[in-house]
């Protein structure tokens, strides 16, 4: 049950950022940049990796493990960071998120990121939230490995699931929004060699190096969209 429910609230959290982004642009707008100096970038996906199998006539099945020292948050962050670098005319920085917890049925913003964001001397945040945008199938906000079998024909990937908001720190307004992968399971980056397991100690130290190597690989191709999309990035390479 916890499983459905922490799909349920990221579904929910999904429909009212998509709701934001029926009024906001979902590419940062030339006057906007303009402003820009100082970006801080803070993921808040957590540390839980989450799983979901799901096949015809059969119960879908859960699970979740924390991953804390993986520092999900903090490689998101720093590749963002890395990615940002292309751009000459400002700068980014990580910004801490120890001790922040996102909620995710509201569209506030946690008070912490403005002062986090203040703290560090940032004009602007890269808020990353956990959501989903898939029109497909209920995947799991945030990250983790799903399964789908329909009518015997497998399909598995590794996903990460968020959308980013683009804030000002002055006015404490979001300026822009945009989530993720369009689809976060792509036929062509299906990762069926792996399986889904009930608890992290299931895996052996190679395979759960091979979770987390899949992941950050997701990320990449992930965070280059994104980037991309909001236009604060050039294009990113096809695939």
């Amino acid at each position: 049950m916890m499983g459905i429910a922490r799909t349920v609230v990221g579904l929910g959290l999904a429909a009212l950022l998509a709701g934001c982004a029926g009024t906001l642009p979902t590419a940062v707008r030339q006057e906007d940049q303009a402003k820009v100096q100082r970006i801080g970038v803070m993921s808040l996906l957590g540390n839980e990796f989450r799983g979901r199998a799901a096949a015809t006539f059969s119960n879908t099945r859960y699970t979740a493990w924390d991953v804390a020292d993986w520092q999900v948050d903090r490689r998101l962050a720093e590749r963002t960071v890395a990615m940002l670098s292309v751009r000459k005319d400002f700068t980014a920085v990580v910004l801490d998120r120890t001790s922040l917890k996102d909620s995710p049925l509201s569209r506030e913003i946690p008070p912490d990121v403005w002062t986090e964001a203040q703290a560090k001397g940032v004009d602007h945040v890269l808020l990353f939230r956990e959501s989903v945008n898939d029109n497909h199938r209920p995947i799991r906000p945030g990250y983790g490995l799903n399964e789908l079998s329909i009518l015997g024909d497998l399909e598995k990937c590794v996903y990460l699931g968020y959308a980013v908001q683009f804030l000002d720190v002055q006015s404490r307004k979001v300026v822009a929004w945009k989530s993720g992968w369009p689809r976060m399971c792509d036929r062509k980056d299906d990762d069926t060699d792996l399986a889904l397991k009930d608890r992290r100690e299931d895996y052996s130290p190679q395979e759960q190096q091979q979770l987390k190597e899949r992941l950050w690989r997701r990320m990449d191709l992930t965070l280059a969209h994104s980037l991309d999309e909001l236009d604060l990035v050039p294009a990113a390479p096809t695939r």
